[in-house]
């Protein structure tokens, strides 16, 4: 939690693990300590999204924006990781205050990553390459399989039924 000036107010255990994950030295985000200066000083590799947070924060605390959300990646030397911070203002009488969330979405990053090379892969094969849903309802089939199939486009191709793409003898 941090005060209208960006003071940190308050911090919970697992912020202080985060942080002491990421070689930050404990003390140095901890109640007392003037979050937004942290985040405009920073200079350690993957922190050139320190700032625009930053901004965010201001921004949340000045009432310009409702709420702030940033992805960034917090990679370390073992691992690459991927975090979102959230900033939502704190509703009530007295002095803006504000709650900052980190949230590790590595294992999202890393499903978006590989569904991209999937795509990649299949947009280019010259194979019938297709997925459906649990119900069997066709929802993506690449240019290839659109094309052995004579469909003109994703929309037609998500249209027709699974059974429809096989040879009645393959049924």
């Amino acid at each position: 939690m941090l005060d209208d000036r960006g003071v940190i107010i308050l911090t919970n255990k697992a912020y202080r693990g985060f942080a002491e994950r990421n070689g930050i030295e404990p003390g140095a985000v901890s109640e007392g300590i003037n979050y937004l200066a942290v985040c405009d000083n920073a200079s350690a590799e993957h922190s050139q999204e320190a700032a625009p947070f930053a901004e965010g924060i201001r921004a949340v605390l000045s009432g310009k924006l409702p709420f702030f959300e940033l992805e960034y990646p917090c990679h370390s030397p073992d691992e690459k990781r991927w975090f979102v911070g959230r900033v939502t203002p704190i509703q009530g009488e007295g002095p803006r205050r504000v709650i900052v969330a980190q949230e590790n979405i590595t294992e999202r990053k890393q499903l978006e990553t590989e569904r991209q090379k999937f795509f990649l892969l299949a947009e280019s094969s010259s194979e019938f390459i297709g997925m459906c849903d649990l119900d069997m309802n066709p929802v993506y089939v690449n240019p290839a399989g659109r094309r052995m199939v004579g469909l003109p486009d994703m929309a037609a191709a998500c249209r027709v039924k699974v059974q429809d793409y096989y040879f009645p003898e393959d049924q």
